[in-house]
């Protein structure tokens, strides 16, 4: 059965409305529950962490000042703003696999993680947080926009994802792993040439400028620091266990579903350039929060499909020759 945009568009749409609602009001979400009153979410949501993460907080604000003026269904506010980019998610995330020349998957393969990504962002959905489905949506976007427009455009391209990458760091600082992901292709693919250069510059100069005014300009703004949970950077508590097997489980499916061992080394190569999330999440995260490997996964399940064909730099070679080394030395 050959594969259909428009169907899957359509499936996944569905997708994503029908798992959204099992999830926001099929169980009964008390992880996070305290945001679920406008009045506990501005105070959580201005303090610690969270006051720099704007894009998301104003946009839910706004959108529920339009639906609900009395402030009682912020709940609703919150499900709809999050089933929207969840849409929009999904929408791309058929897109981008079916980018021809750009990744080597079936059909079926291609049916596979256009199902699997909206089913695994609502799996880890039992934190609701208004941030975590926006992120995602402008992830795929700039994946999206490299692969689409780099070679044909290079100047809009760049533009536009240097500027989707600001909005995106505005919205959570996850966006770094964007950029991770965007200087990996650029010397993978072009090698260490002047326009990648000039590319890379642009981009971390978009995140740092970005992340950096946001810290200038709310410093020591909001109520009163919240403190991290006993839980964070525990990593022999029950449920960090359990959070650390979630990773390893879907880290190990994206190295399955890899293509060839040339995609298996680009995987590992990205979780590498991902290492400062990773230390971070490890330290200060709650890994029973299962949400904070969706970045990391969503990058992988595509990379692990890349077509690395006419690729400047290849990674395979390199790793046969540690392994060498390693058997030489053992």
């Amino acid at each position: 059965m050959r594969f259909s945009l428009k169907q899957s568009i359509l499936v996944v749409i569905l997708l994503s409305i029908v798992t959204s609602y099992m999830v926001y009001f099929g169980y009964q979400t008390h992880y996070s529950g305290s945001i679920f009153k406008r009045q506990t979410f501005t105070t959580r949501y201005t303090t610690d962490v969270f006051k720099y993460r704007v894009l998301s907080r104003e946009l839910l604000l706004h959108f529920d000042d339009a639906i609900d003026p009395d402030g009682k269904a912020f709940y609703v506010s919150v499900f709809y703003v999050n089933t929207i980019f969840l849409i929009l998610t999904s929408i791309l995330a058929v897109l981008l696999i079916d980018l021809k020349g750009i990744f080597n998957a079936t059909p079926g393969e291609k049916t596979l993680i256009v199902f699997l990504i909206p089913l695994v962002i609502n799996l880890s959905q039992f934190c609701i947080v208004p941030y975590d489905i926006s992120s995602y949506f402008f992830q795929l976007l700039i994946l999206w926009l490299f692969f689409r427009l780099y070679e044909k455009n290079y100047i809009l391209s760049l533009f536009s994802i240097a500027v989707i990458l600001a909005l995106s760091t505005a919205n959570r600082e996850s966006s770094a792993l964007s950029l991770a992901a965007l200087i990996l292709m650029l010397v993978l693919r072009y090698g260490f040439v002047k326009r990648s250069l000039i590319s890379i510059g642009i981009l971390i100069i978009s995140f740092l400028a970005t992340y950096v005014l946001l810290r200038v300009m709310i410093k020591g703004t909001g109520g009163p620091e919240m403190g991290i949970s006993p839980l964070a950077g525990d990593l022999t508590a029950f449920v960090n266990i359990l959070g650390i097997l979630f990773w390893l489980i879907f880290f190990y499916l994206t190295i399955a579903l890899a293509n060839t061992l040339e995609n298996r080394c680009i995987v590992v190569a990205f979780h590498i350039l991902s290492l400062p999330y990773i230390y971070t999440i490890l330290t200060v995260g709650i890994l029973w929060e299962v949400r904070l490997y969706v970045p990391l996964f969503l990058h992988s399940i595509y990379f692990s499909k890349l077509n690395t064909e006419g690729y400047l730099y290849k990674l395979e070679p390199y790793y046969q020759k540690m392994k060498a080394y390693v058997n030489e030395k053992s």
